[in-house]
């Protein structure tokens, strides 16, 4: 635990102490964590996974919450209801705080206390840094976009997918060959961005987009905020038909729908 920043001015014995006063509780993606409103009885801090904070009146989540970082704290020290919902992105574990065991704490070891509260003015003052004068939506959009085959893709398609998608500002990338493949390129983009859909023009069985797929969910798991799409071929034979070859092939559109679900937009 000592990793996290919150417990980097704590003794080994007054981390002890602290990580015995909290009890651990696992979410499932989707579960709510607090409740916009409600009693502010308790401060988290998140072990491994994701959250999302949403609050009424936005669209879209106003942060997301990682690792060591702390949930609820402005309700709780501040003994005010919850400000905005907080709810798991992906399968999610934290650890809780409630009112009675930090009251403990303070009867007990208040010198732990303090190094809490300065962990936290220091916490504040680093986000206080970083808000920019507007809010601007997050953009942790991400599309791998891999050629199927030997030949390249076709330009209209290659055009209208790129149109698609710079419409929800997801980041493309294209590799030049399948092998040797530029893994770094695909990971560094999905660690970036959380998010991966990956488009081929082959059959869905034993495509070289499940070979991706699966280099993505091995390497890349903690930092997936989503599964990884594949968008293929349908399962049918080649129609000669130009009607049905486009019913048969990828289409930019079903790639953006698919971006947007990936986005839970």
């Amino acid at each position: 635990m000592e990793e996290f920043a919150l417990f980097r001015t704590l003794s080994a014995d007054q981390r002890l102490r602290v990580l015995n006063a909290m009890v651990r509780q696992d979410l499932v993606r989707g579960q709510k964590l607090v409740v916009q409103g409600g009693p502010s009885d308790a401060v988290f801090l998140v072990l491994h996974g994701a959250l999302a904070v949403r609050k009424t009146g936005y669209s879209e989540p106003i942060a997301e919450l990682r690792a060591g970082e702390l949930v609820g704290e402005i309700g709780f020290f501040a003994n005010g209801p919850r400000t905005a919902d907080v709810i798991a992105i992906r399968d999610t574990s934290v650890l809780a705080l409630t009112r009675p065991a930090y009251q403990k704490l303070v009867a007990e070891a208040p010198a732990i206390v303090e190094a809490l509260l300065a962990a936290l003015a220091r916490r504040f003052a680093k986000e206080t840094a970083r808000i920019a004068p507007f809010p601007a939506s997050p953009k942790a959009r991400t599309v791998a976009l891999i050629d199927g085959g030997s030949e390249p893709l076709p330009a209209a398609f290659d055009r209208r997918m790129r149109e698609g998608l710079a419409a929800i500002e997801a980041e493309i990338v294209d590799p030049r060959t399948l092998r040797p493949l530029d893994e770094d390129l695909i990971f560094a983009s999905v660690r970036k961005t959380n998010r991966c859909i990956v488009v081929e023009e082959g059959w869905r069985y034993a495509g070289f987009g499940a070979e991706v797929a699966d280099r993505v969910q091995r390497e890349c798991f903690d930092d997936l905020d989503a599964p990884v799409t594949r968008i293929t071929a349908a399962d049918v034979p080649m129609p000669y038909a130009k009607t049905l070859e486009k019913a048969y092939l990828p289409q930019p559109e079903r790639v953006a729908e698919a971006a947007r679900q990936a986005l839970y937009r």
